[in-house]
């Protein structure tokens, strides 16, 4: 099919924008693909006989009411914003009619759209054990390991799941890795010494030397998890650990960040273990400034845990 045959209907601007070549839809990363072509679906099917130069702004937010549940699910609704927005941006960059338009006025529409609110839930590392052994109670240490490295590391999940691998671990246990979602920008990578991690340590006695290939891998396929399949397990574990069902298993992350800050470590610290850019390190000392900081970090939360434990 040409990609640019295209008849002025949202149904051919997706076309375009998920089937040219130059489209920035094929520089997405595998999780970030699933998500646009689930909502590039949804978008189709809902809207895609519309004409580009018909819609305004008012439209969209008659569609973030429908897309949003009336509310109840924001998120989905910006997603869903995100997606039909990054199609128009590629039909402005190809020029076809009426997309530069319709980009202005989606784009004053979405500014007064309510988005998701903050997150504010926090677990502690008393409930990431609790998780760790419903995973191993039900053969999963690969879940167990997945826990400790999000929570501990402040990996993102995903990064965790589909991009990890045992080569981006040193021989001295020092994990060296670009998160996938600043390789295609910042090339900003994330260091973090996992002798200084007790739940790491303590669940890579079950991961005998040679270690190779994927870090997480599923253990009834050998290969890696797919998201509904983990999220059905994460929902196991999380009723077993006896955590409420508003925790999602992404909170491991911030959890593991905010145990960090409660700890007494600096806002700069922290960031370098996120992997959030910072003007302050440069690249010739970045690599040793990753490092010391994240030594920081791991010290300040192990030193918590124990002032915790005798208090």
């Amino acid at each position: 099919m040409n990609p640019f045959r295209f008849d002025g209907t949202i149904k051919s601007l997706v076309t375009a924008y998920s089937t040219h070549p130059q489209s920035s839809f094929h520089q997405l990363k595998a999780v970030s693909h699933r998500v646009y072509t689930h909502y590039l679906g949804q978008i189709e099917k809902e809207i895609g006989d519309r004409a580009v130069g018909e819609i305004s702004g008012l439209d969209l937010k008659g569609w973030h009411v429908r897309w949003s549940s009336n509310g109840e699910k924001p998120a989905a609704s910006k997603m869903c914003r995100a997606v039909l927005m990054a199609a128009v941006a590629f039909g402005v960059e190809a020029r076809l009619p009426g997309c530069a338009d319709l980009a202005i006025s989606l784009k004053a529409a979405s500014r007064k759209l309510p988005g998701p609110r903050r997150r504010e839930t926090v677990m502690t590392a008393e409930q990431v054990v609790a998780l760790r052994a419903a995973a191993h109670a039900d053969g999963r240490p690969s879940c167990a390991l997945a826990y400790a490295i999000v929570f501990e590391a402040a990996a993102r999940l995903w990064d965790v799941l589909l991009w990890l691998s045992w080569e981006d671990v040193d021989a001295d246990l020092v994990l060296r890795y670009v998160p996938s979602k600043t390789s295609g920008k910042t090339g900003l990578a994330v260091t973090y010494p996992l002798t200084k991690a007790p739940m790491v340590m303590e669940e890579l006695a079950h991961w005998p030397e040679p270690r190779s290939g994927p870090m997480i891998v599923c253990e009834g396929t050998g290969m890696p998890y797919s998201s509904n399949y983990f999220g059905e397990k994460w929902r196991l574990d999380r009723a077993k650990a006896g955590i409420a069902d508003n925790v999602w298993a992404r909170d491991l992350r911030a959890s593991g960040i905010t145990e960090g800050r409660a700890s007494g470590v600096s806002t700069d610290d922290a960031a370098k273990v996120a992997g959030h850019a910072s003007t302050r390190t440069t690249s010739a000392v970045y690599d040793r400034a990753t490092l010391e900081a994240a030594e920081r970090f791991a010290d300040a939360r192990v030193a918590y845990r124990h002032r915790k434990s005798h208090s």
